[in-house]
């Protein structure tokens, strides 16, 4: 982000972000100049070992009202589990994976966002945003 100003003394431009700057004065003036720096934001979920892993899993519906299913494909239930947070990242519910297609009851909930983390052996396998009316 940055922006060009203006006026009767001259003109310059700006950008948000610089963490590295100089000053060079002169007789006639001064200028400060920057290397803007971006800030990146980058999210890895799952396990590292997760490349040559089929896996499908799906929750619905979404938005939901009343209930979600949590189905599970092409993926071993042993040591999977589940838990939804709020948007505060606090752990509303949880429990382990039993059957291809599991129930989670969301009628006592706030309607607004939430986030349903699927894990295998404590290690998130995949994250879904879930939307309660």
């Amino acid at each position: 982000a940055g922006g060009d100003a203006g006026g009767s003394g001259g003109e310059f431009s700006f950008s948000i972000g610089q963490v590295v700057f100089e000053s060079h004065q002169g007789a006639d003036g001064s200028e400060w100049q920057g290397v803007q720096q971006p800030y990146e934001i980058s999210v890895a979920t799952g396990s590292e070992a997760l490349e040559n892993i089929q896996l499908r899993i799906s929750a619905f519906p979404n938005p939901a009202t009343s209930f979600l299913i949590l189905k599970i494909e092409q993926l071993s239930l042993r040591h999977l589990s589940w838990q939804l947070f709020d948007s505060q990242g606090k752990i509303l519910r949880q429990a382990p994976v039993l059957d291809r297609e599991n129930r989670i009851e969301v009628e006592q909930l706030t309607p607004a966002t939430y986030l349903l983390r699927v894990l295998q052996d404590n290690r998130e396998i995949t994250l879904f945003k879930i939307i309660k009316r």
